[in-house]
This record gives structure tokens, C-alpha cells and sequence, in this order.
């Protein structure tokens, strides 16, 4: 999952991002014996698929993917809880998703319940985003058929903010 993707991601589910990092994807090993080739073939798909550090005011939620879900791990939070009754791999730490439009939904469970903790300081608004970062949004939520109508204000305010961060590299902590 690329960086664009991964905030997308985590706007959809309201969960502020305060930073992020780029991590090897941690499903992926190298055994004994394989091939150079194979070897290879492994290390361009660690590269293609990362998994990510995310931090939110609640700490650090982690995730990437592995085969085919997503694997999401919040256990650095204060929520401990099932997200969904769906029939997947899950605990009261973490969850796989079957692809994007799941795992926003169970991060946006996930969410709620860090919401009710109580939110952290937001200080960049949708007023403040730049006309580029602006335009980012509209496309981002269009590529998730969102438009900005079917967003709460909070959601629109929060969206802006992570993509002014990163218009202005705030939030880019990697390269």
C-alpha cells in the first residue's frame, strides 16, 4: 500500500495521523536455501509492499499487507475490543481486513472507540489546507466514490489537515 493510500485509509476511518513511517513488510521472510532469484523476487515485494507505523494521539497502530488482508495491529492504544463480527482473523489487538474498503471500516470502529477517549489537538483545518492539498482531497475521496457532501465537517476538517501536512512534509517522516 502506497503513502497516498494508506492516509487515505486513515481519513476515511476519522483516525488522526500525527506521523508515519514506512516499515519492510513484516510478513515476508527469506528461507534457507532459495534461490538467488526468490531471494530477489522477496526483496521487490518488501519494497512494492510496505507496511506502515502510524502514530495517533491514542499510539501507535501498525499495518500492512500480508498475502491477501491487511493486517491491522493497535495494540500500542488503550482500546482493547473486537471490531466486527465478520468471520476473520481477529483479537482485541488486531484484525485482517480483506482488502482496502474493510479495513478502513474496522479502523473506523476502531475510531469511534479511540473518540470516546477523547480526542487530541487537530491544528490544521480545511480553511487552512492549500489550494493543492485541497484538490488532493476532492480526487482522494473521488477515487473512494466519496464527495466532500458525504463527510462530516470533522471528517472534512481532519482530511484537510492530513493532507496539508503532507502538502507542507509535515507528516512525511520517511523518504
Amino acid at each position: 500500500m502506497n503513502e497516498l493510500t494508506l492516509l487515505g485509509i486513515f481519513t476515511l476511518a476519522g483516525i488522526p495521523v500525527t506521523k508515519h513511517w514506512r516499515l519492510p513488510n513484516g510478513y515476508i521472510t527469506t528461507r534457507d536455501g532459495e534461490s538467488d532469484a526468490d531471494i530477489l523476487k522477496e526483496a521487490v515485494y518488501r519494497h512494492r509492499s510496505p507496511w506502515w507505523l502510524v502514530k495517533t494521539p491514542w499510539g501507535l497502530i501498525e499495518l500492512g499487507w500480508r498475502k491477501r488482508v491487511i493486517d491491522i495491529d493497535w495494540s500500542d492504544t488503550p482500546v482493547r475490543a473486537i471490531l466486527t463480527e465478520d468471520d476473520v482473523t481477529k483479537d482485541k489487538t488486531y484484525i485482517h481486513a480483506y482488502g482496502e474498503e474493510k479495513a478502513v471500516t474496522y479502523l473506523r470502529a476502531l475510531g469511534l472507540k479511540l473518540a470516546s477517549i477523547g480526542a487530541k489537538d487537530n491544528p490544521l483545518q480545511y480553511e487552512d489546507a492549500p489550494a493543492e492539498a485541497k484538490a488532493r482531497i476532492a480526487a482522494m475521496l473521488s477515487s473512494y466514490g466519496y464527495g466532500l457532501g458525504k463527510l462530516s465537517q470533522g471528517e472534512i476538517d481532519y482530511l484537510s489537515s492530513v493532507m496539508a501536512k503532507a502538502a507542507l512534509g509535515v507528516a512525511n517522516s520517511h523518504h
